[in-house]
């Protein structure tokens, strides 16, 4: 499996296996930032970045985690809110980490192209995300 070198606040450069990050955005305030778990020290590292570097990780394999303002870490059903290893849930219970998705492809690229130029489709699934 293709690493991806990376910095450890604690190791310093490291390379991790790219299955094991994730590059997360968060909707509203654009924020982007990278996760993963240091091979060296075990610690979960996240760092913030550019937009372009999240680009250049979903290029390469890295999972993308789209997080909607005020919803915890991740806009999903997954419960609690959490995908990430060593997290706690709203019932302070640890959670596991979710699988992988799959990269993005061209037609789910062409899906949401479609999606935001249909105003009413957009606004409509923009207040689901918001629990409407």
């Amino acid at each position: 499996m293709p690493q991806v070198r990376v910095t450890c606040p604690s190791c310093g450069a490291v390379d991790v296996e790219r299955d094991t990050m994730s590059a997360h955005v968060t909707l509203g305030s654009m924020t982007c930032s990278y996760r993963f778990p240091c091979p060296s020290c075990a610690g979960l590292v996240e760092r913030p970045c550019p937009p372009s570097t999240v680009d250049m990780l979903v290029d390469c394999g890295v999972s993308l985690v789209v997080t909607a303002p005020g919803r915890g870490d991740r806009a999903s059903d997954t419960p609690g809110g959490s995908d990430t290893p060593g997290r706690s849930d709203t019932t302070g219970q640890a959670t596991a980490p979710a699988p992988a998705a799959a990269p993005l492809d061209s037609s789910d690229l062409a899906r949401f192209q479609a999606l935001l130029a249909d105003d009413a489709a957009l606004a409509a699934a923009l207040e689901a995300l918001a629990g409407r």
